[in-house]
C-alpha cells in the first residue's frame, strides 16, 4: 500500500469511527427552571443548582451553578446547560435584600421566600428536590413564604 492510500484509508477509518460514536455523548443536557409567586419584585432570585445532597440549600459555595437574576414581572427564569444524566436539585430564594445569602432561623427553617425542583414547602432537602436533566427539561417552580 502506498503512502496516499494509507492517508485515504486512514480517513475513512476516522470518519467511521466519527459517524458510529454515540451522539448521546456529545450531547448537552439541560433544563430551564420557570419560577412564579414572588410577593414583591425587590431584590434577585437566586437559582442554586446541586449535584449531590453535599452542602444543599445551606452551602452556596457546594453548588455546580449559581445565578442571580433580578425579579422583573410576575417570574423569573434561568437555563442550565451542560448537565449530565445524573440526579441534580435546584433551590431557588429570594434575595430581598440583596446580601446574597440564604436566611433561615435556628433549627434551619427559611425565613425568605424559597422554591426547589418539585415544589414541597417546609425545610428543603436534596431527595425531596432531586431530578434528572435527560428526563425533564423544564421545571415549574412556585416559590412559597414563611
Amino acid at each position: 500500500m502506498d503512502v496516499s492510500s494509507s492517508r485515504i484509508a486512514s480517513t475513512i477509518g476516522i470518519a467511521l469511527v466519527a459517524f458510529t460514536y454515540p451522539l448521546s455523548a456529545f450531547a448537552q443536557i439541560q433544563v430551564t427552571a420557570n419560577v412564579t409567586g414572588f410577593t414583591s419584585q425587590s431584590g434577585n432570585a437566586v437559582f442554586v443548582l446541586y449535584d449531590g445532597k453535599k452542602g444543599f440549600a445551606s452551602d452556596l459555595d457546594t453548588a455546580v451553578s449559581l445565578q442571580t437574576l433580578p425579579i422583573q414581572g410576575a417570574g423569573v427564569s434561568a437555563t442550565f446547560d451542560g448537565l449530565k444524566d445524573s440526579d441534580y436539585a435546584l433551590f431557588v430564594f429570594h434575595d430581598e435584600d440583596n446580601n446574597g445569602e440564604f436566611k433561615t432561623n435556628w433549627i434551619g427553617f427559611p425565613k425568605e421566600g424559597a422554591g426547589n425542583s418539585n415544589n414541597h414547602q417546609g425545610m428543603p432537602s436534596f431527595a425531596k428536590s432531586s431530578f434528572n436533566p435527560a428526563a425533564v427539561d423544564t421545571l415549574d417552580i412556585e416559590m412559597w413564604y414563611p
